[in-house]
């Protein structure tokens, strides 16, 4: 089988990240239902782990293999499908500590 290039894997990440973030700023406002909310987090989770079985046929299985594992530390320890989303729950925590001490 011919390898996997990893750019379009990268950008699949970034849109994958960038959708699930958009909508839990969207559930956190009122803007979207809890049940669309919860269908965006599973269908997040199930592509974002498709993603990761096809790094096995990349060049770069080593780089890949650490986000397959901070992949998984992510969502079993603060519950973030990807990890670019568990970025963005940490900065949101974080100012959101800092703003109201």
């Amino acid at each position: 089988m011919k390898p996997i290039r990893s750019m379009p894997l990268l950008v699949a990440i970034a849109i994958i990240s960038g959708l699930i973030i958009v909508v839990t700023q969207l559930r956190l406002h009122g803007f979207v239902s809890l049940q669309t909310g919860q269908l965006a987090a599973y269908s997040t989770i199930c592509l974002n782990a498709v993603v990761a079985i096809l790094v096995f046929w990349t060049q770069r299985r080593a780089a890949w293999g650490a986000y397959l594992l901070v992949s998984f530390l992510a969502l079993f320890l603060i519950g973030a499908a990807t990890p670019i989303g568990g970025l963005w729950i940490l900065m949101v925590v974080i100012f959101d500590s800092l703003a109201h001490g």
